[in-house]
């Protein structure tokens, strides 16, 4: 079989130029998540017209026909994206897992999104659970199964759905803090880990309970879905979330719209879910360290100094206390050595790097403080059973 590129490349030299046009009917949070990986089809062929989905459905309609593109990629909204499909234009419906559309589509894995959630809080040792999302489709999905694995251990867990906020861009809002919110935060059992349905919701938890004087993550963990760089990293302590592989759905979406503009008749209607890649743990759930706050400063050190090469000494001095108590208490609250923990911390640094692509093995191992590959490499394949380049492999998207 030949290569879609190539094929595209080809056929290319002879479309109409109308004819290569695809329209991407997108939010801009979807738009900044899904086009890196659209890029890699974008000079095979096609001509990519970007367009705001939250725009009035009319206009949407009228740009439509004047482009006359040969197909569109569009995301899920309700009472939209039915419209747009039933103009009869060839369409993938992305970031949603409709079924009665008669189109193929892709979305995120939420249910899988809930229970990567739930174990990563029940690895805290902790007895308490809860969740908080807003009553939409993907945030159902999540919420029952992360109550499902929760319960399936032996405890319970509390939900609260908010109301969803109206006609507001998910990167560009802020939320008002909400008395029901409040006594609901003040009522869970403490300690407690709160699954968020998405990170600006976990934000919106952590800003609540700094206000109300709740501490993070001593009384509440917190972890969030999607690792949304933005939203993470100004949340006060840096939010843990689930990375979502937003590149490769991007791609995946690109690459369905090519087969079903080369053969409709071949196309796999049945919903493409993509698995979420990782917990992505920062201070908003280090619920471990709490107990000791040696370790507590230790690992806010190794987590704030993964591209340095730092050393076992380095983090004993930062600590405070001798390393042979540091090591000792390791050993009770993590279940691993000091170098260990540098170790595995840089690992899952590196983890992003290698699918990102981008960047040579040597340079992800100078970047995550590792310096030569060689060692890089050793330490790879004693903490996950392959190398990096084996793990870069299985993740990238074949072409073919």
């Amino acid at each position: 079989m030949r290569n879609l590129f190539a094929i595209l490349r080809q056929e290319s030299q002879s479309f109409p130029m109308q004819s290569q046009r695809v329209a991407l009917l997108l939010s801009d949070i979807n738009a900044f998540r899904l086009i890196p990986g659209i890029h890699r089809f974008a000079g095979w062929g096609r001509d990519y017209w970007m367009v705001d989905i939250t725009r009035p459905l009319e206009e949407l309609k009228e740009l439509l026909r004047r482009w006359e593109p040969a197909g569109i990629i569009v995301e899920w909204l309700p009472n939209v994206t039915e419209e747009i499909v039933s103009l009869g234009i060839p369409s993938v419906v992305t970031v949603g897992d409709v079924q009665n559309l008669n189109v193929p589509s892709l979305d995120v894995d939420d249910r899988r999104v809930g229970e990567l959630a739930a174990v990563h809080l029940l690895g805290l040792s902790l007895e308490s659970f809860a969740f908080i999302g807003e009553p939409t489709h993907y945030g159902r999905q999540r919420e029952e199964a992360f109550r499902e694995r929760i319960l399936k251990e032996g405890y319970d867990c509390e939900s609260l759905f908010r109301r969803p906020t109206i006609a507001r861009k998910y990167i560009e809002h802020w939320h008002e803090v909400r008395p029901e919110l409040v006594q609901w935060l003040k009522n869970l059992p403490k300690p407690v880990g709160v699954f968020a349905a998405h990170d600006p919701m976990g934000r919106l938890v952590a800003e609540t309970c700094r206000l109300e004087g709740i501490r993070i993550p001593e009384e509440v963990a917190i972890i969030g879905a999607n690792n949304d760089p933005h939203i993470c990293g100004l949340t006060y302590p840096p939010l843990s979330s689930i990375e979502i592989p937003w590149e490769d759905i991007g791609y995946e979406t690109a690459r369905t719209m090519e087969n079903c503009l080369r053969d409709p008749q071949q196309l796999d209607l049945e919903p493409v879910l993509v698995s979420p890649t990782q917990v992505v743990p920062r201070r908003s759930s280090d619920f471990l360290s709490v107990s000791s706050p040696e370790v507590a400063k230790a690992l806010e050190f190794i987590h704030e100094n993964t591209n340095s090469r730092m050393s076992v000494n380095d983090v004993v001095r930062e600590s405070g206390t001798s390393r042979r108590n540091l090591e000792r208490e390791f050993r009770r609250i993590k279940d691993t050595t000091i170098l260990g923990e540098i170790t595995r911390v840089c690992i899952d640094r590196s983890k992003p790097l290698l699918r990102r692509m981008d960047m040579s093995i040597e340079q992800v191992a100078e970047v995550c403080g590792f310096g030569r590959h060689e060692r890089f490499t050793t330490n790879f394949r004693k903490w996950e059973g392959c190398t990096p380049r084996d793990y870069r492999k299985r993740f990238r998207v074949s072409s073919e």
